[in-house]
């Protein structure tokens, strides 16, 4: 997110106390300053996880929000510069190619573009290539030694407290819930995430090296050295210069003088705070929580969504898209979506309320973030029209079904049970034991019903824009955007903005106005939202919590875990919240773990 107490304070600070002798009548330029730190989200959704619970009132900055005040600053005629900061932000690549995107799109307007970080990797040295000063700290870290990336087998973490994860696949490629039986990838995962490596890794040298006129191989033999210094990397061409902040601060003084103002708030949305000194401030948060805050002019709604498909999770995006159909204003729809997939069902409601909107014979376009793999493409292959960035992660089309088996861990703590049943198979999802033969027969073939059906909305949202036979697409592979555009499951390569701009052109309209749904919310302000759908729909969907907790029964053994990296704990986060949602349904359109 956007940090308030970010380094770059003294910019803002310096520049006030000498503009403090001008006249009030005067106008100063403004420059704004991007401090990029932290996870930079999609939704804009605070939300406390097993590792962190958050009670902060500020509202996260969303990438819709980083994106577009960079677009704001190209286009504003008084900018002369923008500076932009980042150190231990974490981006998706689809998230770090727009960004980077933008930041050229300054440049190409006459503005220059100051970049500083203390530390050299692969998305610094992304982002840095657009700018048109690229600083870094003389005592940075280089850590531009190659592109890596891990993923966790949970098998023998499960084994030791007696719970099984059965497993059954519709689809060769289909990999996802290998890492709760296996302890290592299969030789068809391997295959896969070498092709997937392999293209990401080509992707982002190529962009470092045509930003910093720099041959592929160069890049290449500086990230094979391992470790270097900033000289080393300065004397190689990937940056323009060392430079310490408070230099780097007197600089910028001097460059552009009294007249300017560095704005650090210059990213508008998303960086409200939520006052709360007393009772009555708790009070007036409660009550004006959920209020509708829709744009009183035409406008393209932006709806995001982020994160596993369950049938609580798709409840906020579907009451915005529902809610989006009756309203007369809303000139066209732009779907955001970052989602390995989830729920089988939960994908196709909200598919379906998105069919709902499509039908009202207004743009429907998707903008595909890190990932939108297996029900994250469900849910946006009937759009109008998609976008990717070449990194995003899509396809997946596949079906995988799961059942959870919990009677090994009872039986250690020293429970037992009894078993009354009607029905052949009415405990075919019995959390005591994994399927039978015969049982995993009947599952198959549900899944076998699902998988048609995920390729008939496909082949209706897709038509003749497939290049070639469905099938060999599917079967649980992956893609990158730029493969996925070859073989037509996506239309363009862009981003958000890209997405938003197409909307418009399609919708006919001569002013852009965009609003982002749902809105960004602090931890403390979703605590006090309404749940549920507030639509005409009397048929509506609760956002619910999941009454099965796994992370519960395995707490003793996650807890060393929080010391791991923020990265691996996302890990086992989304495994937990997999195995969660099978509680409401077991079998699941989910993407296998893939690159970040």
């Amino acid at each position: 997110m956007i940090s308030k107490q970010c380094p770059l304070f003294l910019l803002a600070a310096v520049v006030c106390a000498a503009g403090s002798v001008l006249s009030a009548s005067e106008t100063k330029l403004p420059i704004p300053v991007f401090n990029l730190t932290g996870y930079i989200s999609e939704s804009g959704v605070s939300q406390s996880s097993w590792f962190n619970v958050d009670l902060s009132p500020q509202t996260p900055v969303t990438h819709f929000d980083v994106v577009t005040s960079l677009q704001r600053a190209a286009e504003t005629e008084e900018i002369p510069a923008i500076v932009v900061e980042v150190d231990q932000a974490a981006f998706t690549f689809a998230q770090l190619q727009e960004i980077k995107r933008e930041m050229e799109a300054v440049k190409d307007a006459g503005k220059e573009v100051w970049f500083y970080s203390d530390v050299l990797t692969f998305q610094t040295a992304v982002l840095g290539s657009a700018a048109s000063h690229f600083v870094l700290n003389p005592e940075a870290v280089i850590a531009l030694s190659g592109f890596h990336s891990e993923n966790l087998y949970y098998k023998g973490l499960l084994d030791k407290v007696g719970i099984t994860i059965d497993v059954v696949h519709i689809g060769d490629f289909k990999s996802a819930g290998e890492n709760f039986y296996r302890t290592k990838p299969s030789e068809a995962s391997l295959k896969q995430s070498n092709i997937l490596f392999d293209s990401l890794y080509n992707t982002l040298v190529t962009e470092i090296a045509i930003g910093r006129a720099l041959t592929r191989d160069s890049v290449s033999a500086f990230i094979d050295r391992g470790r270097a210094t900033a000289r080393e990397a300065r004397k190689n061409g990937l940056v323009d210069r060392l430079q310490s902040r408070t230099d780097l601060v007197s600089e910028l003084r001097n460059k552009y003088g009294v007249e300017a103002s560095f704005e650090r708030d210059y990213v508008q949305q998303g960086t409200a705070t939520t006052e709360v000194d007393g009772f009555f401030d708790l009070m007036k948060l409660m009550f004006s929580s959920g209020k509708d805050k829709t744009p009183q002019e035409d406008y393209i709604a932006v709806v995001v969504f982020e994160g596993g498909i369950n049938m609580a999770s798709i409840a906020p995006a579907r009451n915005e898209v529902l809610r989006l159909v009756d309203d007369v204003q809303c000139q066209g729809l732009v779907l955001r979506v970052n989602s390995p997939g989830g729920s089988a069902l939960a994908s196709d409601i909200l598919w379906e309320a998105l069919d709902e909107f499509r039908q009202s014979e207004r743009p429907f376009v998707v903008s595909m973030g890190g990932v939108a793999a297996s029900g994250g493409y469900y849910i946006s292959s009937g759009a109008d029209v998609v976008f990717a960035e070449p990194t995003t992660i899509t396809g997946s089309i596949g079906v995988v079904g799961m059942k959870v088996a919990v009677g090994d861990a009872l039986a250690e703590l020293g429970v037992s049970s009894h078993e009354f049943k009607r029905g052949a198979h009415a405990d075919l999802y019995n959390s005591s034991r994994p399927f039978s033969p015969e049982e995993r027969k009947i599952v198959r073939n549900s899944m076998l019903d699902v998988y048609r059906t995920f390729k008939r909305r496909i082949t209706a949202g897709r038509g003749d824009r497939l290049q070639g036979d469905l099938e060999a697409m599917a079967g649980g592979r992956v893609y990158t955007g730029r493969d996925a555009l070859r073989l037509g499951l996506v239309d363009e390569l862009g981003g958000l903005n890209q997405a938003i701009a197409k909307a418009a052109e399609l919708a006919e309209m001569e002013t852009l106005n965009t609003a982002l749904f749902p809105k960004p919310t602090s931890a403390l302000d979703s605590f006090f939202q309404p749940k549920g759908e507030n639509n005409d729909d009397f048929l509506s969907l609760k956002s619910r919590s999941q009454s099965f907790n796994l992370a519960e029964i395995l707490a003793p053994e996650l807890s060393v875990l929080s010391l791991l990296p923020d990265d691996k704990k996302r890990q086992i986060e989304e495994g937990l919240q997999i195995l969660q949602s099978l509680e409401g349904e077991n079998i699941q359109l989910i993407a296998p773990p893939v690159p970040r």
